[in-house]
């Protein structure tokens, strides 16, 4: 039991940089006070709509949650449809699905028998009676009836989605020894997120945009036990550090209007931003 991840990794079409943070952080709030707890997360590469479907099939049991992470936006959601294709997935195709429409077979570009066996997959999946689906995709709470058609196509009880762009950021973390230090790395790195500190620590986010909207950033402080009480503080449970304390992978959703600063997720606001809605509720 236990929540299966699963990640569209491609380089291009997908959040490569999210796997890091699924294989690392073991819980993940949800909303509604609740968390659900990864079992075994997977990356693919690219996701479409039957990826999704197999990928359910193969690694998801009885009463299993399931989170998808993927891009989004307010009126479509970036798992595919077509067998070969990029075109994202759009309220009238969940709908759709979620009644098993045999026109879609078209669409899609499936065979009779190809069709046949997807509705098989998904009856069967129906039957598993998935607890959760949290989709991590920029806006998508904004789109309460894509959800919820989307859960319905795997029969989950309840869904969940951000209604801000989601962020998953790759740092160094850099242990600066004065103001000085702060002051050289700022000039190299011009967007600063200054992070409050319970012990009055010094914690910087700060980055500097690259090539095709990709950004390098540092996570500049004063000392690991500020580095770990941040952690402990925003995230439902401490990640895996590997083989080093010198590397973090950090999930927020960001500010608007604020592209470098970020809500964590046991930041209040982070929750007043993860929809949460029962999948066969109004």
């Amino acid at each position: 039991m236990g929540a299966k991840c699963f990640i569209n990794g491609d380089e291009t079409l997908g959040l490569p940089w999210a796997t890091d943070y699924y294989a690392r952080y073991e819980t993940h709030a949800i909303g509604r006070g609740a968390t659900i707890k990864r079992a075994r997360y997977l990356d693919y590469k690219p996701f479409s709509f039957l990826n999704f479907i197999d990928a359910i099939k193969r690694n998801v049991q009885t009463g299993d949650d399931v989170l998808i992470c993927c891009h989004g936006a307010r009126r479509a959601l970036g798992l595919f449809p077509a067998k070969s294709g990029s075109d994202w997935m759009s309220l009238e195709f969940a709908r759709r699905m979620a009644s098993l429409d045999e026109s879609l077979s078209t669409a899609m570009g499936l065979s009779d028998a190809e069709w046949e066996k997807l509705t098989d997959d998904i009856m069967a999946i129906r039957k598993l009676k998935i607890s959760h689906l949290a989709i991590r995709a920029c806006n998508i709470g904004n789109n309460p009836e894509l959800m919820k058609n989307l859960a319905r196509v795997i029969g989950a009880k309840s869904v969940s989605g951000p209604t801000l762009r989601t962020a998953y950021i790759n740092t160094d973390v850099i242990q600066i020894s004065g103001d000085s230090d702060l002051l050289k790395y700022k000039a190299e790195y011009p967007q600063h997120f200054q992070i409050p500190s319970r012990i009055q620590g010094k914690l910087v986010l700060a980055s500097k945009k690259l090539k095709r909207s990709k950004y390098k950033c540092v996570l500049l402080t004063d000392s690991a036990a500020t580095v770990a009480d941040f952690l402990v503080e925003n995230f439902p449970s401490m990640p895996i550090l590997g083989k080093s304390a010198k590397y973090l992978t950090l999930h927020g959703l960001i500010v608007p209007e604020a592209p470098h600063k970020f809500y964590f997720p046991l930041d209040p606001r982070y929750l007043s931003h993860i929809a949460y809605y029962d999948t066969w509720g109004k």
